[in-house]
């Protein structure tokens, strides 16, 4: 089955999760964790997204936020990433808004079909800029 109507196998070859992070999730956005879960499995190759802060950007100083340091919990996936059964995972860090990072794109090279399907909770900001 597929995540939405009219999409072809070839379609659903790849995936970006951006920033799905428990740090970024509120009782504002939980709500989105179930489908972006649901949709995962559909997809051959997935790259999930985390944002590796520098406390020093001016982002952060403008929005008073303190990030939550590589490795804590508040930056693990903010959903349940299963083992996948022969489809490929791969975790992605990134300094600014795109995921589209060099690794990701390598990640993404060798697998069939033409689109990148991208998700994610930020949509005015890392997931558009993705």
């Amino acid at each position: 089955m597929y995540p939405y109507p009219g999409l072809s196998e070839s379609d659903c070859a790849r995936l970006i999760v951006v920033d799905v992070q428990k740090q970024f999730v509120s009782s504002n956005t939980e709500h989105i964790l179930p489908g972006i879960e649901a949709i995962i499995p559909t997809f051959d190759r997935v790259v999930f997204s985390q944002i590796e802060h520098d406390a020093d950007q001016y982002v952060y100083a403008l929005k008073k936020w303190k990030p939550a340091p590589f490795g804590s919990e508040g930056h693990a996936p903010a959903i349940p990433l299963a083992p996948r059964d022969g489809k490929h995972l791969h975790f992605t860090r990134k300094k600014f808004f795109s995921a589209c990072t060099e690794d990701a794109l390598a990640f993404f090279e060798d697998n069939t079909g033409d689109a990148i399907h991208i998700c994610g909770k930020d949509a005015d900001l890392c997931v558009q800029q993705t």
